[in-house]
């Protein structure tokens, strides 16, 4: 029962928008164009869709789309650093994975575990398309591309060695008995281009509070704030809080007026609150906290910050006593 209902769950937009491209709209899912894992796998048995595809959607990835978290990753001292607080946190970028870490001297292991009982199909796309991501962070973060020691899968051969070994600069072992991408152990202490002591504090802090709201949602209001606050850059519209939910759109709106609240204004207040945050107490640029906050230009987040407080952003950060005297949690 898990395992179908996982299967059902639609796939993260960034692969949605990949197999998109290859699609007639009359293929997708539903009226909504969201695709679940499920009818993913169906569409590539029939050749409507690569099979490496899961693989290729990694390509374009950046690390503020992990939200918050890939913000306090970029602050890091070290990558060690970072690692360790993807390790903490992992939970608040909405994976549909199982993720530890563990050194093994001379290597470091990324281990993807199968606990919530995916199929095999549904599980190797799940791990394909996180561990697509791992080249483009990694540069991100370090500036130096990092090919890993060895990937070890446990399902079996899908037909596409040679994609492995053009991402990765080597070809996976199959059939293993867990799922280990290994990094060599020396790279964890190589220096982060976006170091910053003091955003990583606030960053960090809001991780934390990111991590009990998601734990300790009682209220359907604080599972749609938890969902903005995992990953406000992609979920800013009712659509997009709709299927991380997996929810209708009308489902989403009527739950929230059984509350008293309206989307819109949700959203509004979360973006009030992290723009006064990121603005007081991280040098993150305009575009950055633009980027966080769902904005799809910097200008466009000023205008709107001005029409919350009366300030721009740059007179805010100049104005300590036009700051909220209070950081209370969510």
């Amino acid at each position: 029962m898990i395992a179908r209902s996982l299967s059902n769950q639609t796939v993260s937009q960034r692969l949605n928008k990949s197999a998109a491209g290859y699609l007639a709209p009359g293929l997708l899912e539903n009226s909504r164009g969201e695709l679940s894992y499920m009818r993913l796998i169906r569409l590539i048995n029939e050749g409507a869709l690569p099979a490496d595809i899961a693989l290729r959607s990694g390509a374009d990835f950046v690390i503020s789309d992990y939200g918050v978290l890939g913000f306090a990753m970029k602050s890091a001292a070290t990558l060690a650093q970072a690692v360790q607080l993807a390790a903490k946190y992992h939970k608040t970028a909405g994976p549909q994975l199982s993720v530890s870490f563990r050194g093994e001297d001379p290597n470091f292991l990324i281990v993807l575990n199968n606990q919530r009982g995916l199929p095999e199909d549904a599980f190797r796309l799940a791990v394909e398309e996180l561990i697509a991501t791992f080249p483009p962070v990694l540069l991100e973060l370090t500036g130096r591309s990092i090919d890993p020691a060895y990937i070890d899968v446990s399902f079996a051969d899908a037909g596409y060695t040679s994609s492995y070994a053009e991402i990765f600069g080597c070809e996976p072992r199959y059939t293993q008995e867990e799922t280990v991408v290994c990094l060599p152990l020396e790279a964890l202490q190589w220096p982060l281009l976006a170091a910053d002591s003091s955003n990583l504090l606030m960053l960090e802090q809001r991780c934390q509070e990111l991590l009990a709201l998601i734990s300790e949602t009682d209220s359907f209001t604080s599972k749609v704030t938890a969902i903005l606050l995992q990953q406000l850059a992609v979920t800013h519209t009712t659509k997009a809080a709709a299927v991380a939910l997996q929810l209708s759109e009308r489902t989403l709106r009527r739950r929230l007026a059984e509350e008293k609240v309206c989307f819109q204004e949700l959203l509004t207040e979360v973006r009030q609150r992290l723009s006064k945050d990121y603005l007081s107490s991280t040098s993150l640029s305009a575009q950055e906290i633009a980027e966080l906050l769902g904005f799809t230009e910097a200008s466009n987040f000023r205008r709107a910050f001005k029409s919350w407080s009366g300030l721009t952003p740059d007179e805010f950060r100049a104005a300590p006593d036009r700051r909220d005297p209070e950081h209370s949690s969510w």
